[in-house]
């Protein structure tokens, strides 16, 4: 089994990454924040990218940083069938960890990230929750989101991205990004 997980800045392009890897080799996609939409919609409450924030840190501070990890692994776990996940949304040092624990050296990070006027057009093209209206909006929502505290207990994709053992720069066109996708994939296959 080999669990490959994203991590990396707001509409990066980790949602085209892992829907590649899905398409040329068949990896179950997974998402973090799927995991919170459940449970927004098991209570009736919306689905804004604030309530997903504030549902995810109340997870955090009461089961601990990488609640939403042992989620996804319980998921992984009990899948009979798929040899390779793909992980899209680490946000936190508790969930790579978390993973790092469950599938030692069958996990590997990969950090996606663009530049922000990129990011700030997927943001707007992918249509979920809200996106902000202005690029200043963006770069204030990200800044926002991945301002660590102290407890460890907020989003902090900088740490996140640092533990990632790939990088890929979604600079270009989508077949660009499946391109560097695919080496990298045949890379990660030739290291094992």
């Amino acid at each position: 089994m080999k669990v490959i997980g994203l991590t990396g800045t707001l509409s990066c392009g980790k949602g085209a990454v892992a829907a590649i890897l899905n398409e040329a080799f068949g990896a179950r996609v997974l998402v973090f924040s799927d995991v919170l939409r459940e449970q927004l919609k098991l209570e009736g409450k919306p689905i804004t990218r604030n309530s997903l924030h504030v549902l995810a840190n109340d997870w955090r501070k009461k089961f601990g940083p990488g609640i939403i990890a042992k989620k996804l692994i319980e998921l992984i776990n009990a899948d009979g069938k798929n040899k390779l996940f793909a992980c899209d949304g680490f946000r936190t040092v508790g969930e790579v960890n978390e993973f790092k624990s469950a599938f030692g050296e069958d996990f590997v990070l990969i950090a996606v990230d663009a530049p922000v006027e990129k990011r700030f057009e997927l943001s707007k093209k992918r249509a979920r929750e809200a996106p902000p209206k202005t690029l200043e909006e963006f770069v204030e929502s990200e800044r926002a989101e991945t301002k660590p505290n102290a407890k460890g207990f907020d989003q902090n994709l900088p740490a996140c991205i640092k533990l990632s053992q790939y990088n890929i720069y979604n600079d270009g066109s989508i077949e660009g990004l499946r391109k560097k996708t695919m080496e990298l994939a045949k890379k990660m296959v030739e290291n094992n």
